[in-house]
């Protein structure tokens, strides 16, 4: 999903956001998971809209798209974000039937508060809130000091600073801050735990239990690592781990 997770309810962020992110997951050179297979889902388009708004009606479309058309086993990265009062019982919907048929979803935390405060990072039981960290700082290590916290975290992953794909040229690069940045980051790892631990599926194109994966990811994940230079409020300290 091409979009910007921020704490405004609608977004309207335009460039290269969509290229960066889809680099971190399964770039050539930047690549988590540089032999997974990517499909890009535009469903944010503000830059074509005469309000420079977007909908989460949009997002919708672009789910409805996946389920249509989607390969199994398959990981669903959305990067983008609204607060509560945009909430909506359809998008609930749709990505609770979806991880019922065994997607599995991977979510951007949001870069302004509580996500539990925020779509997509409160939808589901099964899904993978991420939130972004500052890592190796020299003085304290893994650090968090922006972007969304709380309960509905699931884990950390870097997100500072980190350099990836950009849209001027087949070589172009840029540097990129955010949930987005690091949910990419863990949907890669997501791919390399369903084609490490269940190659028949891949083989197969048979879907994977999606809380199985979430388990996998948080039990491989570094704990009492992170140092939170704002309040955890209830955030685990847990950094994603995508080595084998």
């Amino acid at each position: 999903m091409q979009g910007e997770s921020a704490p405004t309810p609608l977004l309207n962020y335009c460039g290269h956001h969509g290229t960066g992110v889809a680099a971190v997951v399964s770039g050539k050179d930047y690549g988590v998971a540089n032999h997974a297979s990517l499909w890009d889902v535009r469903a944010l388009a503000a830059c074509n809209h005469p309000e420079n708004v977007n909908y989460l009606s949009d997002a919708l479309h672009g789910l409805d798209m996946v389920i249509h058309h989607g390969k199994q086993p398959a990981v669903v990265l959305l990067a983008f974000g609204t607060t509560l009062h945009h909430d909506s019982f359809a998008f609930r919907d749709v990505t609770n039937y979806m991880e019922g048929q065994g997607y599995v979803f991977v979510m951007a935390a949001g870069n302004g508060g509580d996500a539990c405060n925020y779509l997509p990072g409160s939808l589901t039981a099964s899904g993978i809130v991420v939130g972004y960290a500052m890592t190796g700082s020299p003085d304290l290590g893994d650090v968090v000091f922006g972007g969304n916290t709380g309960p509905c975290v699931s884990l950390f992953a870097p997100g500072v600073d980190v350099e990836t794909a950009g849209v001027e040229s087949t070589t172009d690069t840029v540097t990129m801050t955010g949930s987005s940045l690091a949910a990419a980051a863990v949907a890669g790892t997501a791919a390399l735990v369903i084609a490490a631990e269940y190659p028949d599926d891949v083989t197969n194109q048979t879907p994977v239990n999606p809380q199985d994966i979430k388990d996998s990811i948080i039990g491989r994940a570094t704990e009492n690592t992170i140092y939170f230079y704002k309040s955890a409020d209830g955030a685990p300290d847990r950094l994603v781990y995508a080595g084998p």
